[in-house]
């Protein structure tokens, strides 16, 4: 199953997203269950509240990470999740 059909999945089973990092698993919810706060912080450009929003308690595995590491990982939240970007 390619990543979109993953989080499609995910989306009708209301089951959580999970994507790999550097050898790493993280889950997300499927947009659909993400707090509204999250859409806030997306929209307001504040990265590390959404990921805060987003992540929950797997948030603090990324506090040794550094700005490059963080873009990475969003690069790879986005394939998992399905998103395409530029």
């Amino acid at each position: 199953m390619n990543p979109t059909q993953t989080a499609s999945v995910a989306e009708s089973t209301n089951t959580a997203v999970s994507f790999a990092f550097r050898g790493e698993t993280y889950n997300v919810p499927p947009t659909s269950a993400w707090p509204f706060r999250a859409l806030e912080a997306y929209e307001d450009g504040k990265l590390a509240a959404f990921l805060r929003a987003i992540l929950g308690t797997d948030y603090a595995r990324l506090a040794d990470f550094t700005v490059g590491d963080v873009s990475e990982f969003v690069e790879e939240l986005s394939k998992g999740l399905g998103i395409q970007g530029n």
